[in-house]
């Protein structure tokens, strides 16, 4: 990465600290999304790290995390799992809208490789599974979907799982 580069150029070779962090944290605020009962370890050495485990609750769900770095390689990666997100919360932030309501479930498993969007782009590789059910007020679809599915107020979804990879 960047602290190799620069250690390269006066040929040294770059020093990362050793860790071992406890963290607790009644709450947190990250652009407007609330995080509370933060709860994680993080430990390490030679610019090799673990997050694990990382928890917290974030739109009425709780959600687990851990994540890995190895910074001398560029080689990084994350997992989480949230069950029964309020996805009503989760639209209101993200999508402005109060149409939807419901819960969600959402599990990641997802690595990257290099420092530059270029490289993140290329070596992006993971899955996103989400389930749940969803109530949609029928209101929100344009005028000829809302004639196709007045009847339709709920929407099943079992399982949507999207791989990313080098594009």
């Amino acid at each position: 990465g960047q602290a190799q580069k620069q250690a390269d150029s006066r040929g040294k070779t770059p020093v990362y600290p050793t860790l071992n962090v406890d963290l607790t944290m009644q709450s947190l605020v990250i652009q407007d999304i609330r995080l509370s009962t933060i709860k994680a370890k993080l430990q390490g050495t030679n610019g090799s790290y673990r997050l694990t485990p990382c928890t917290f609750t974030a739109f009425e769900s709780a959600v687990t995390a851990s994540a890995t770095a190895d910074l001398a390689k560029e080689q990084f990666s994350l997992k989480t799992t949230a069950n029964q997100i309020n996805a009503g919360l989760l639209l209101q932030r993200f999508a402005k809208t109060d149409k939807v309501q419901g819960r969600l479930n959402l599990t990641t498993d997802m690595s990257i490789k290099g420092t530059t969007e270029a490289a993140i782009r290329r070596s992006l590789n993971g899955t996103t599974a989400v389930s749940g059910q969803l109530n949609v007020d029928t209101g929100l679809l344009p005028s000829d979907w809302g004639r196709l599915v007045q009847n339709i107020r709920t929407i099943e979804i079992s399982t949507i799982d999207a791989r990313a990879q080098a594009i």
